[in-house]
């Protein structure tokens, strides 16, 4: 069996079940595209192969024998196996099937993610995404060592990472104040003007304070905070109870500032415009799962709809 499993071939097998449908050499010729002696002869090679006839051939036409009745009941279904197994391969490689790793960090998960990757869900049912909510530094390093397919996070960390990375959004920061604060109601302020206030910030290890620190130290100041939280939302309400301002993403405040009672001040640094980059390894490393999510989160090759909103 094992011989005979080797001798055979795709297209001799393709061109016996189109003979016996087709009940007809010529016609199964005509359809496959080739000579009559072709299929004439790569069917005779098959009954060589099996040692036993597999056609009756008469002026009427090509009927199957009992062996070749058997030959057709399976080669049918191998056909057909072997074109589900290509199509699935195929979703592999185009992208459409497989688990993707994501690290991001925690203004893009509160922002922009949730509903970018529901948005990739419905449009790749059979790709699973893996989100793993991180800090900036951690962001990049999980890239770096192949532990994330995709990381999401400011330029700030990524933009000179050595990592290749595509833009995939902008924000402005902006200052909070609660809302009968003196710079409440200000059409902008510069950071500078707010180091002079109680401020509040996230964990110590946050890329989001270090930046703060770092704009600070540009100007010869230091910057004291007040409260360490560990999310936007604890911030603004802790803004919101007068416990000082602070400094954070634009889309963030203006989600707050419709229920708390805090007022939103644009900042006019020219660093508090910053981008949210999807940074990877390289093109030839990157999964086509994941490629798939970087085209669709960052417009690339397959204009994703989340880059066009």
């Amino acid at each position: 069996m094992d011989t005979l499993i080797r001798r055979l071939d795709l297209t001799s097998l393709r061109l016996f079940v189109q003979t016996c449908e087709a009940r007809s050499i010529t016609r199964a010729a005509a359809q496959a595209c080739i000579v009559a002696s072709a299929v004439s002869r790569r069917i005779s090679d098959l009954e060589s192969s099996v040692g036993v006839p597999l056609l009756y051939r008469s002026p009427r036409g090509i009927t199957p024998t009992a062996a070749g009745a058997t030959m057709l009941e399976y080669a049918r279904r191998a056909l057909a196996e072997l074109d589900q197994m290509s199509a699935a391969l195929g979703r592999h490689t185009s992208g459409l099937t497989g688990r993707i790793r994501v690290a991001a960090n925690l203004s893009s998960v509160d922002q922009y993610l949730p509903e970018d990757i529901a948005a990739f869900a419905r449009a790749h049912p059979e790709v699973s995404v893996d989100l793993e909510e991180m800090r900036g530094a951690d962001v990049r390093k999980c890239v770096e060592n192949g532990s994330a397919d995709l990381g999401i996070g400011n330029d700030w960390y990524l933009a000179d990472a050595g990592l290749a990375s595509r833009p995939y959004r902008q924000d402005r920061l902006v200052a909070i104040f609660p809302r009968g604060h003196a710079k409440a109601s200000l059409p902008g302020i510069r950071y500078a003007d707010m180091l002079d206030e109680p401020l509040l910030g996230l964990h110590a290890e946050s890329a989001y304070n270090a930046k703060l620190m770092e704009e600070a130290a540009r100007q010869g100041r230091q910057v004291e905070f007040r409260i360490r939280v560990t999310s936007f939302d604890a911030m603004c309400r802790m803004v919101h109870a007068g416990l000082g301002s602070a400094v954070m993403l634009r889309q963030l405040a203006d989600m707050h500032a419709g229920i708390l009672d805090i007022a939103v001040v644009p900042l006019t640094d020219e660093w508090s415009l910053k981008s949210i980059l999807v940074a990877y390894r390289s093109e030839d490393t990157l999964p086509a799962p994941a490629r798939t999510l970087l085209d669709f989160l960052t417009g690339g090759p397959g204009k994703g709809e989340a880059a066009d909103r």
